[in-house]
């Protein structure tokens, strides 16, 4: 590599940093291989929120082409320069003295305090065009209102393009606030997934999973959305160690769980990113599959090769014929007024994520059903295409056969529970304790599904395939069975009986399906989490006292790489100790309140077992929340908005996803952290011909 001498850098010195307070350099056989501020490195964590941030003298200049002492000249007259010799003459400085030591600090601190009253409500506008996901073109639009009604807001600070600034500060604080409390944490999890945006770049979408050790509370926040270079276990890899690198983080050391889909990237025994990361010097790592793609998964297996592909293709076809025509629909909805019967339109089944929608397809369709029934009996007898008319009639030979009725109705009532399942591991609280719970009840409400009575039938709890099995009766082989006053087709006997023995063979597939997906959580690893349920430890003192100490030995042997600074021999005494807190005040409370609780005291009362639990509680067990930030990326970044730089798209998501509602922002900190960096006079934009002066999202 290309290099300098010394002696030329050393002129350098004399000339820009007389008193050798920041220019450091490292140098082999007389030659100078790199150059560093040392200002820049020791405060780059308070120097990261700056527009203009640069890391090249954090990381070193290096090579003949940026060796220059034009370079090192630039990078003294910088704006992050000067700010990192106002924390090093001052590191105790504050947000408010830095924002006095600026020349808009000053002018400000020697006004009224209107002038920064009257930026604030700048902040509280900008604030809400991100929140409500709005384009940077409404900044103004509402400035305007506002000074319509009588708000004083002056002339400055109006244009679109500060609507991008300030939404970059308040980022940048939400961030800063976000990384102290995690920095602060014992441990964390990552929660990760991947996709592509409107400009078709791939991208990895990263939350963090922590207990705040301030409140106590276990809480899971976006984190960053990156760039992939490769979209491999190795790219993945390397790109969580850069983004974690440029927050001064390091991915060991603190690393408890990585929670993905199943995708081989990701779960590959030997090349996924999780076998990645254990390589490298973390083997009690533990690498969560996503539960609800688990579900989705188990459910795809176990409606493969079943009439559930016929039920689809019916959902799929419905869906088209009045989502292709504004004019069927609306015939639809008429003619469902003159029947007086209830009608949606027919919902869409397919493409979705999560198992509500198939659920909620198929309601929609035995809602409207003797109306669609109608409704298509009239297109076939009166479409002027040959083509519409022979296949309106294969619709209708399809949705009032008797075979179709009965297995709709049962995989309605099959997609009930495995849709609350799936509702329930999708929430924001949902942890390992809860998703066992709710894997209980999925079971018990599946136990009388395959029967052919009831068990319920003179409660009003029956559902509508109990009542029509009970009202179907064959005379010498022969019925005549109507379902929803429509009249079905094919109706015979042999239907009937192959549908009852196909119906314990569906329930009984989907419940190994589901088992199979979620045979780890019978391991010991995963039963020992059930420390954390305090609703269900023992009442009674002494089988109190044996309780838990089987479960803590197994969580302490599987991270004890993890846990190097726990005496393995504190852990039980401590264990008692808070036991017999527990029983005798925190009794009464809630599992999350007693950690809560918990947490708060443990760096003083129980210093080991209170790392322990913290890994306990340092797990997540869906990816849900790492979809809806997706969802969020899509509306933000459309196709009129694919040029949106990756810092806005960050800022704006940030905002969107973990900010307040825009009545209860508070902007008193992004407007110090604003006026705390000295910036170029406020300039107002060139009032010609031209509509947009410069780019607002780039």
């Amino acid at each position: 590599m290309a290099s300098i001498r010394v002696v030329t850098v050393e002129g350098w010195i004399k000339e820009i940093d007389q008193n050798r307070e920041w220019i450091e350099y490292e140098e082999s056989g007389g030659r100078i291989n790199i150059i560093r501020c040392k200002m820049c490195v020791a405060h780059q964590s308070r120097l990261r929120s700056l527009r203009n941030f640069n890391q090249a003298f954090i990381n070193g200049v290096k090579g003949s082409a940026a060796l220059k002492k034009d370079s090192v000249v630039k990078h003294s007259r910088s704006e992050m320069h000067k700010k990192a010799i106002a924390l090093t003459l001052n590191p105790k400085l504050t947000l408010d003295a830095i924002f006095k030591t600026t020349p808009i600090g000053k002018a400000l601190a020697g006004a009224s305090g209107e002038e920064e009253k009257r930026v604030s409500k700048l902040f509280d506008i900008a604030y809400t065009i991100a929140k409500e996901e709005l384009p940077f073109t409404k900044y103004p639009v509402v400035i305007g209102l506002e000074k319509k009604h009588g708000v004083p807001l002056g002339n400055t600070y109006t244009h679109e393009a500060k609507c991008s600034e300030f939404i970059g500060v308040i980022g940048d604080t939400m961030k800063s606030e976000m990384l102290t409390a995690l920095k602060e944490a014992k441990f964390y999890s990552i929660m990760c997934d991947g996709s592509t945006d409107a400009s078709v770049t791939e991208k990895e979408l990263v939350y963090v999973h922590f207990v705040n050790d301030k409140t106590g509370e276990v809480q899971s926040n976006f984190f960053c959305l990156s760039d992939v270079k490769h979209a491999t276990a190795q790219g993945l890899k390397d790109g969580l160690d850069e983004v974690f690198t440029d927050v001064d983080m390091s991915v060991k050391g603190k690393l408890v769980c990585v929670c993905a889909d199943g995708a081989a990237v990701n779960m590959g025994v030997k090349k996924g990113l999780i076998a990645l990361l254990r390589n490298d010097e973390m083997p009690w790592l533990i690498g969560m599959h996503c539960l609800n793609h688990r579900l989705e998964l188990a459910s795809k297996n176990a409606f493969e090769n079943t009439y559930m592909d016929e039920i689809n293709s019916m959902l799929l076809s419905l869906y088209y014929v009045y989502e292709k025509s504004p004019k069927r629909l609306r015939e639809l909805k008429t003619l469902g007024e003159v029947m007086e019967e209830a009608v949606t339109k027919p919902d869409k089944a397919h493409g979705t994520r999560w198992l509500q929608h198939k659920s909620r397809a198929l309601a929609s369709l035995l809602r409207s059903y003797p109306v669609i029934v109608a409704h298509l009996e009239s297109m076939a007898s009166e479409s002027s295409a040959a083509a519409d008319g022979a296949r309106f009639r294969g619709y209708l030979k399809v949705l009032t056969s008797f075979k179709f009725v009965l297995h709709m109705l049962l995989f309605f009532v099959l997609l009930q529970p495995l849709a609350a399942l799936s509702c329930n591991l999708q929430g924001e609280l949902a942890d390992l304790m809860f998703a066992m719970a709710s894997l209980e009840s999925f079971h018990a409400s599946t136990a009388n599904i395959d029967s052919v009575e009831s068990e319920h039938e003179d409660t009003e709890d029956v559902s509508e395939l109990s009542k029509f099995l009970s009202d179907i009766t064959f005379e010498d082989g022969k019925a005549e069975v109507e379902f929803k006053n429509v009249k079905l087709t094919n109706v015979r006997i042999d239907v009937l009986t192959a549908f009852h023995n196909s119906r314990k063979t569906y329930v009984k597939k989907i419940r190994e399906c589901v088992d199979t997906r979620f045979s780890d959580f019978t391991s010991q690893l995963f039963q020992a989490f059930k420390v954390l349920d305090t609703n269900t430890w023992p009442r009674d003192k002494p089988s109190l006292d044996q309780f838990g100490h089987k479960e803590l030995s197994t969580v302490f042997e599987h991270f004890k790489g993890l846990l190097q600074e726990v005496q393995r021999e504190s852990i039980q005494t401590e264990w008692n100790s808070f036991k017999s807190y527990w029983n005798s005040v925190l009794m009464d409370l809630q599992s999350s309140d007693v950690w809560r609780a918990f947490v708060k005291v443990s760096p003083t009362k129980y210093p080991n077992l209170g790392l322990l639990i913290r890994v306990l509680l340092t797990f997540p067990v869906s990816n849900a929340k790492v979809e809806r930030g997706f969802s969020t990326m899509r509306r933000i970044k459309t196709d009129w908005r694919c040029r949106l730089n990756a810092r806005t798209l960050d800022h704006l998501m940030r905002i969107s996803i973990e900010g307040p509602p825009a009545v209860d922002f508070n902007p008193q900190c992004a407007v110090k952290e604003f006026f705390s960096t000295p910036r170029k006079p406020n300039v107002q934009p060139y009032q010609g011909s031209s509509k947009r002066q410069y780019p607002v999202d780039d």
